[in-house]
């Protein structure tokens, strides 16, 4: 039985909102695909669909839908409260007909899905939990779908045996499975894994008769790269319960603790900052990351929550985190810092130009100020040269210009700083323009307001900066108060301020 292996992606999960993609659906690095009916030879197995494209053109309050083709055939997949539903299109009928996937309950919004030849059958859906991937497999009358979910779970223990019988520290630890691969006869033999808790570690376990090889993506020099296990929490706001995960020391407390907020913000921590965990734990701090609405692990009503609310609510429920993580002794109120990458760094920024109103408007009490905060390469404008993936999701119903001298950092510039303010950025960053958060540091010179700022040579994520090895260092040199001068010029950053 031959099968095809589609992802479907309701918000790209890249790190800002301004990234550009193809205004067709794309499989692969192969051309647009033209109709649903016409015919095209596909080699790779990847679907991509442009979320702007086909799902905001239909009407409010349709975000939940998705309509896709692939070659001759025509899906469209829903998320609701109930569970996820896919529906394929029957063109002797003209309408849709069901598959075997109806209100399946499942966390993860946009994660890949994997079909049978029978257009009707689903074999594989992909979810999220507790900051790992892992699979279902949706019950059918095909018996093979049941043989599918028994050689996972046994390829699974297979693979942390073999780990533990090579005295692998990590075989207990936490796997995160970002795909799997079922052979034509319907079988799984394969399994692409990582460990969120060790984002350099990598593999693809193979099943080879009654034994399994495992081929590593990165070399076992990053055996010991692996921080304090993530521990799970939430906090109730407003009827909803927003999560969090807390990092502990590595060893003695130094009674620090830093808030990282990763880009997106339509992703859900997988892993990306664990170097930068292991930097700050090793050195005694606690480390929280804030999972707010529009994170793409926590269910349609979770997700969709955020819809319309950056810059409002979202900053809001960050705020309740903070206090239940007071309430909890994760924090420290007198030695808490801000790290913020992407979207992460609006947030930083933001919390750096109107703490005290986003106080006033959550209803909250102020119980801290950051000691710090760091915006890396972060959105602080949306100009009008640059695409959102949504309007309706990132702005609601407010017009773009409106938004932005509402919410946009660029535009809030006041006579003071909530913490002391630094600023690392690409100077090729198109994702979030270079041009803005020069013009940024410019207006808050002209407004005194004393703060750093650290160029590379880089974009918005590759080639310099943050992926240099001393990076992480250098984040904690930041936020310690420490002399950043040697590091500094060993990563290759200029100082514009």
């Amino acid at each position: 039985m031959r099968y095809l292996f589609l992802t479907l992606w309701l918000l790209m999960p890249c790190s800002c909102f301004g990234s550009s993609f193809s205004s067709l659906l794309t499989i692969g690095n192969a051309d647009p695909v033209p109709t649903a009916k016409e015919s095209i030879a596909v080699s790779a197995g990847t679907l991509v669909v442009d979320f702007h494209k086909y799902a905001v053109p239909l009407l409010k309050g349709t975000l939940n839908k998705q309509s896709y083709h692939y070659s001759d055939y025509f899906f469209q997949i829903s998320h609701a409260e109930s569970g996820l539903t896919v529906e394929r299109f029957d063109f002797s009928r003209g309408t849709y007909e069901p598959t075997n996937v109806c209100d399946f309950p499942i966390q993860l919004i946009g994660g890949k899905v994997k079909f049978s030849k029978d257009r009707s059958i689903l074999v594989a859906l992909q979810d999220y939990e507790n900051g790992c991937y892992k699979w279902h497999f949706p019950a059918s009358t095909d018996d093979s779908l049941f043989v599918a979910n028994l050689e996972y779970e046994r390829l699974i223990e297979k693979l942390r045996q073999k780990l533990r019988d090579e005295n692998r520290h990590y075989a207990d630890r936490a796997l995160s499975f970002t795909d799997i691969k079922i052979d034509e006869d319907g079988h799984i033999k394969e399994l692409w894994f990582g460990f969120p808790e060790n984002d350099l570690l990598k593999g693809h376990v193979i099943e080879e008769g009654a034994n399994i090889s495992i081929n590593w993506e990165n070399t076992f020099l990053h055996e010991d790269k692996f921080h304090p296990s993530l521990q799970l929490f939430s906090v109730d706001v407003e009827g909803d319960s927003v999560p969090y995960y807390y990092v502990p020391p590595a060893g003695d407390s130094n009674g620090k603790t830093v808030v990282m907020v990763e880009g997106g913000p339509a992703v859900q921590y997988e892993g990306k900052y664990s170097t930068y965990i292991k930097a700050f734990t090793e050195a005694g701090w606690s480390v929280i990351i804030p999972q707010e609405s529009l994170r793409r692990g926590y269910g349609w009503k979770y997700f969709s929550k955020g819809f319309g609310e950056l810059g409002r609510k979202n900053l809001y429920q960050l705020l309740h985190v903070f206090h239940d993580a007071i309430d909890k002794n994760f924090i420290n109120p007198e030695q808490t810092h801000l790290y913020g990458r992407s979207y992460g760094g609006l947030v930083a920024t933001s919390f750096a130009l109107r703490w005290n109103e986003l106080h006033a408007e959550a209803g909250l009490e102020i119980r801290f100020n950051f000691q710090s905060i760091i915006a890396d390469a972060a959105l602080v404008d949306i100009g009008s040269e640059m695409r959102l993936k949504s309007d309706m999701i990132i702005l609601g119903d407010m017009p773009r210009e409106d938004f932005r001298k509402t919410f946009m950092p660029l535009h809030k510039i006041g006579s003071t700083l909530s913490a002391p303010l630094t600023l690392v950025h690409g100077r090729t960053d198109r994702k979030c323009p270079a041009s803005y958060i020069a013009e940024f540091s410019r207006k808050l010179q002209s407004k005194s307001l004393s703060h750093k700022l650290f160029w590379h040579k880089g974009g918005h994520g590759s080639g310099y900066g943050i992926e240099h090895l001393l990076y992480p260092d250098f984040l904690l040199a930041l936020a310690q108060g420490d002399s950043t001068d040697e590091l500094a010029t060993s990563i290759g950053f200029i100082r514009g301020v």
